[in-house]
This record gives C-alpha cells, structure tokens and sequence, in this order.
C-alpha cells in the first residue's frame, strides 16, 4: 500500500512547482516524507521481512522497494532545489540591499553586498543549479 501511495505521490510531485509544493507539503504536515521514512524502516529489517517468503511475494516486495527509492531520489531532488532557491533568495535580497530606490537603503551599505565582492556566491549558485540539471537529465520526470 505504501509503494502505491509513493507512486501517487511521485506524480504529484512531477505536476506542481516548485513553490506549490513546498506549501502542499507544509499544508499536509510534511506527507512527502513519510515514504522515505517507511523505505528507510523497511531496508532496515528487509531479512526478517522476505523470510520465507515465495518467489512471487519476495518479487511483489522487491518491487515495492524499488518505487520507494525512486521516490526518495524525487524527494531529494526536490529538497535540494528547494534549499537551492532558498539560498537564490538570500542573495537576491542582499543584491537588492544595493538598489537607492528602495526606501532607507541610502543610509544602510556594505560593502559586502556590492555585487564585486558577491560574484563568487552567485558563480557556485549557478554551478550548483547546471550541475543539477545535468545530474537529473536522465530522469523521466525531468523531461
């Protein structure tokens, strides 16, 4: 039952946004988490659970796992861009911290927002973001 709800899941996870999903989750009390959390329990007594078990059974749970680790990589995908737009934000903000035109940031600069000395933490946001896509470029879901 749990691989199949992994499954339903995974198509969620495919249809919504970035944005949209990290509010689906919070709104559902982090439900996608709950496989990876299932997987994790069951790998773990994987031994007590196929003994003596027929072939057909051991094939039924086999394949229960298997849509459970693919689950866990969508998750982790998902965790990984959701951390990575976090960070975009936080430089974001502190690029804007430059802008005069927003109100009271004539009286507030550092120089460790000027964007010379940021161009390091914008280059490894943009390399962690291609090698992400390269990464994932074989995934389906990607597509």
């Amino acid at each position: 039952m749990q691989a199949s709800r992994a499954e339903a899941n995974q198509r969620v996870l495919v249809r919504k946004s970035l944005h949209q999903l990290t509010e689906h989750n919070a709104e559902t009390n982090g439900m996608y988490l709950e496989p990876v959390i299932t997987l994790q329990k069951f790998t773990a007594k994987w031994a007590s659970y196929t003994a003596g078990l027929s072939e057909e059974e051991l094939a039924d749970l086999s394949e229960a796992r298997a849509k459970l680790e693919h689950y866990k990589k969508i998750y982790e995908i998902f965790e990984y861009c959701t951390e990575l737009n976090e960070l975009m934000y936080v430089i974001e903000s502190q690029i804007s911290t430059n802008n005069p035109s927003y109100p009271f940031n004539i009286y507030r600069q550092s120089s460790s927002t000027k964007c010379s000395n940021m161009l390091g933490d914008i280059e490894k946001m943009l390399a962690a973001y291609y090698a992400l896509i390269d990464d994932c470029q074989d995934y389906p879901e990607w597509q």
